[in-house]
């Protein structure tokens, strides 16, 4: 594997992570 590929992938799960977060901060 990549470690340029592992780490975007990672980014972008924890991006998806943060967006799940404040959807659901937003919205309690």
């Amino acid at each position: 594997m990549d470690p340029k590929a592992v780490f975007g992938i990672s980014l972008n799960i924890n991006k998806g992570i943060i967006k799940e977060l404040t959807f659901i901060l937003c919205y309690m």
